[in-house]
């Protein structure tokens, strides 16, 4: 992050009450009417450009870069705002955000994960795959998305500073992300093609 950026830790925390407000985890009547409302806002954006448009992501952006709303959108990096942007696509379709303990809601543990009453993990090698090559952060969140109907029944538990991380430094990430997964992977699934 840039240095007007808040850290890693405390971005996250301001997207976990971001997610919170988003959800209307405490609100009531007519705010939990404006919550539904930008929740289905942000679900109805399927590109990073697309969530820069919306009023929810606006309050997102002012969470996390307060110096925005005195001096502008200049005030903060760019690519900050880009990585911000798709972790907000990404978190918009989460149940919850969350990191306790400190592997809930790592992709790609959930992505190894078998679901109850299942023999096969979530995401098989080749889905995982497709997600691991790619060649930047748009393409990683683009893939993403699309496997996130197959994690935690369809609305996962999302860590936001691990997202956040691969949105803003995917080449960094996909390794990780790779070695993550496959560790987590049942023994049977190492050893069986893909």
């Amino acid at each position: 992050m840039s240095d007007t950026a808040p850290r890693r830790g405390e971005t996250a925390r301001r997207i976990n009450e971001w997610h919170a407000w988003l959800r209307g985890s405490q609100a009531e009547g007519k705010e939990r009417k404006a919550n539904a409302a930008a929740l289905a806002e942000m679900r109805r954006c399927s590109t990073p450009g697309e969530v820069m448009l919306t009023w929810p992501f606006g309050r997102l952006l002012r969470m996390v870069f307060p110096q925005v709303a005195a001096a502008g959108v200049e005030a903060a990096h760019g690519k900050d705002i880009e990585a911000l942007a798709r972790t907000a696509l990404v978190m918009s379709r989460a149940s919850r955000a969350g990191a306790e303990p400190p592997t809930l809601g790592r992709v790609p543990r959930l992505m190894a994960q078998v679901p109850e009453g299942g023999r096969a993990p979530a995401v098989g090698r080749v889905r995982a795959n497709i997600l691991l090559a790619s060649p930047d952060e748009d393409e990683a969140c683009r893939t993403l998305l699309s496997l996130l109907p197959l994690l935690g029944g369809g609305e996962p538990v999302l860590d936001p500073g691990h997202v956040l991380r691969a949105m803003r430094r995917w080449d960094e990430a996909k390794t990780d992300w790779a070695m993550e997964y496959y560790a987590a992977l049942p023994p049977d699934e190492k050893a069986d093609a893909a």
